[in-house]
């Protein structure tokens, strides 16, 4: 995006989820002050958000508890669309850095399921580690990183088109952050936090 908004997922009482714009442009007159509160009766316990670098108006959010796995938010003006053809359980999603696809973390099914963000169509689903929670792409390619929470060994690696391979990571990855370092032709994964046991 440009930097000039934060978009933040809140899952209120009562089933009642909501997606909140705040200015974090410090040269607004509102800045760090919600400016928009976006909500739909579709939304049903939102997970990871995801903005279009390409365009900070296209905003992808996660949907861990409805029918639908995912939707593009427009927030002006304001429109929801939805990104069907996975179920419920997703929870982290991501876009490329051309904002051509988006992939989405389905924690209660291990996988993920990659979006063309033309069509909206599902492309492809990858079977990944157990409980897979946040993904990255690697900047500037068709690579992304998923932290599966269950699995104790190792995070997963897709390419898109490609099959999966696995990296060595420390246990329950819940954020991936800064995942990728470079190593010789090897990259390996590092979680941002982990788990208590």
């Amino acid at each position: 995006g440009d930097g000039k908004r934060l978009y933040v997922a809140a899952n209120g009482g009562g089933g009642v989820a909501s997606l909140s714009v705040v200015d974090t442009d410090p040269t607004s007159g509102g800045y760090n002050t919600i400016i928009r509160t976006i909500t739909s009766a579709s939304f049903n316990s939102l997970g990871g958000v995801a903005v279009d670098p390409t365009d900070a108006d296209r905003v992808y959010v996660a949907n861990y508890g409805g029918t639908v796995a995912a939707f593009l938010v427009n927030p002006t003006p304001q429109a929801v669309t939805a990104l069907n053809g996975v179920t419920g359980g997703s929870a982290g999603i991501a876009i490329s850095s051309d904002g051509k696809t988006v992939m989405v973390s389905n924690f209660n099914s291990n996988y993920v399921a990659v979006y063309d963000t033309v069509s909206g169509a599902v492309t492809q689903t990858v079977t990944v580690g157990a409980s897979p929670l946040a993904v990255e792409f690697k900047p500037g390619t068709s690579t992304a990183y998923i932290g599966d929470y269950g699995n104790t060994e190792e995070p997963s690696v897709v390419e898109i088109g490609k099959e999966i391979t696995q990296l060595s990571s420390p246990q329950h990855a819940h954020s991936i952050g800064e995942i990728i370092a470079s190593m010789g032709n090897r990259a390996r994964g590092a979680a941002a936090r982990e788990h208590p046991d």
